[in-house]
């Protein structure tokens, strides 16, 4: 452990000594342990593998530096197996694909090839969204539609209680922007102007279950058929006012890279455009887009129980 204490400190641009994070020294301890596992052939825990995927975030390792030795243990290893062992279940009780959910589902695993994350059934949180998730994807195969759940964002479904102060906020356009902006009051919001143009109304309930699709690259022709097949399914897309309460209610959706758009349809300077919320660097966006063009990814659908 010589190499570990010596990281206790370490020499600036000016040859004089200065302390190393000590998040720094603990991820160096870190990653030596799990490569003299690897040396010796020991098994890696759960914990290991959290470390070695990144699962609870990338890690930059020195001074900002990415350590290239994650990635040399990751091409060790048999990414099937660590899953299994992240998991902590069966294979028979691992979902990979959104649609192949079912009651026996404990772990549903998106594995993007560069980045893998969970939603934990067993956890009651995710439990309760369960039945909802399997009765859409029932009702939804049926359609033919290339849209799924994001299960990775929440279980694909956020409920939101909308309180008394926040339902009062949403009375009017003014107040309710008023409010939208105060919710983060540490990060700049930006407000497409044109939006005050859209008429106003209330949210029609104060609970909502809002349903998060992802409909991957789109032409406006495949959309279209979307919101078709959703509205058979009996579901609708999310008001403007709804997904102002979204934003109000949780600001952090709004700052993921995601774009969430409603798919509700407004004259807006002439063009049919749709409300959506996104997050352009530190700003967060309240705005509208083109609703006749093609969208790529990262964009998804809003959606709520009729």
């Amino acid at each position: 452990m010589e190499s570990v204490e010596r990281l206790g400190s370490t020499l600036d641009d000016n040859n004089k000594v200065r302390p190393i994070d000590s998040e720094a020294v603990q991820y160096y301890k870190t990653i030596e342990t799990i490569l003299h596992k690897q040396a010796i052939g020991a098994v890696l825990d759960k914990n290991d593998l959290r470390f070695v995927y990144e699962i609870d975030g990338a890690m930059a390792g020195f001074e900002g530096k990415k350590d290239q030795r994650v990635a040399e243990i990751r091409r060790q290893r048999n990414r099937q197996a660590d899953i299994e062992t992240l998991c902590d279940c069966p294979p028979e009780n691992i979902a990979t694909d959104a649609n192949n959910i079912t009651e026996t589902t404990q772990v549903f695993c998106n594995d993007t090839g560069s980045k893998i994350s969970f939603v934990d059934f067993r956890e009651e949180k995710n439990k309760q969204k369960l039945p909802q998730i399997i009765e859409f994807t029932k009702a939804f195969k049926e359609t033919g539609s290339p849209a799924h759940l994001d299960v990775a964002i929440e279980g694909g479904i956020v409920k939101l209680n909308i309180d008394q102060k926040t339902l009062e906020s949403l009375r009017t356009y003014e107040t309710a922007i008023a409010a939208y902006k105060a919710a983060d009051g540490g990060s700049p919001s930006y407000i497409y102007d044109s939006l005050k143009n859209i008429p106003w109304t209330e949210p029609s309930s104060e609970t909502l279950n809002v349903h998060i699709l992802n409909h991957d690259t789109t032409t406006p022709q495949e959309r279209d058929k979307m919101v078709a097949d959703m509205d058979r399914a009996g579901y609708r897309a999310l008001t403007f006012s709804e997904l102002v309460a979204l934003g109000i209610i949780r600001p952090d959706l709004n700052k993921r890279n995601e774009i969430l758009n409603t798919y509700e349809k407004h004259i807006l300077g002439g063009v049919s455009r749709v409300p959506y919320l996104s997050w352009d660097g530190d700003e967060r966006r309240l705005s509208a887009r083109h609703s006749g063009s093609d969208w790529r990814e990262h964009v998804r659908f809003l959606f709520v129980r009729k």
